[in-house]
């Protein structure tokens, strides 16, 4: 008798303290809320990471007062963009290999050399010192979509070259709803305002000029001045996907 008394004892003890075990899981502690598995917030951007091996920047130069133009290439370095959820950049930063500049409208190989060499050197890029340029993105704005349903977009960030920073605003088309995103559009710098002056009109008129070297007169002198203006023509591809933190 005294054994069964017992067992049942220790069966409702341990009965009480499974039960107890059991309310101490499903109770949650005072001021945390469980997570939600899955959920990602609207104020975490995603990363875009570029392909650098499928992005293209295409460079135009050339002389101001007479049709002459010079054509080229550049490849990024490496490239990322901060997106939210509203479409709209938050930050990034692309870099450009300046080593990788090369000239397209030229057919003659020593011609080619010979432009790229001078745009390498210190009257142009000097890329031995300065082998890297860059853009900040900062913020963007949506201005509409084309009729094929990608984005039109104004992207305002710094633009860097030569360890010069200035500010740059331009448009962008971009395809932000595919798995690989693709940007396409121009922007436009004034190659003085990062101390590039070489021909530039600026120069014109002082006697200590490389202009009072070439012993012309100055109208045909002129005809040798250099845009200040650089265009460059972009297509930039992502890889597939995007990071979330």
């Amino acid at each position: 008798m005294k054994k069964i008394i017992y067992l049942l004892i220790l069966c409702s003890a341990i009965s009480a303290q499974s039960l107890d075990l059991r309310e101490q899981k499903l109770t949650p502690k005072k001021g945390v809320m469980p997570k939600k598995q899955g959920l990602v917030p609207d104020d975490i951007p995603a990363t875009i990471i570029l392909d650098r091996r499928d992005s293209i920047l295409k460079w135009k130069g050339g002389l101001k007062f007479a049709v002459s133009n010079h054509l080229g290439t550049l490849k990024i370095k490496q490239g990322r963009i901060l997106l939210m959820k509203d479409k709209n950049f938050t930050g990034g930063r692309i870099e450009i290999n300046m080593a990788t500049m090369t000239n397209t409208d030229l057919s003659d190989p020593g011609k080619k050399e010979r432009l790229i060499g001078h745009l390498r050197s210190k009257d142009f890029f000097d890329i031995e010192h300065f082998p890297t340029a860059s853009l900040s993105i900062k913020s963007s704005k949506l201005i509409g979509k084309t009729n094929d349903g990608l984005y039109n977009v104004q992207i305002t960030g710094d633009l860097t070259i030569k360890s010069t920073t200035k500010p740059i605003t331009f448009n962008a088309i971009i395809d932000l709803d595919s798995k690989v995103k693709k940007a396409t559009g121009t922007l436009t710098f004034n190659r003085t305002d990062f101390g590039v002056q070489y021909r530039a009109e600026m120069h014109l008129d002082n006697p200590d000029s490389f202009w009072n070297q070439l012993r012309s007169a100055r109208d045909t002198t002129k005809d040798r001045v250099i845009r200040d203006e650089i265009e460059i023509e972009f297509e930039m591809n992502s890889l597939p996907g995007m990071l979330r933190k």
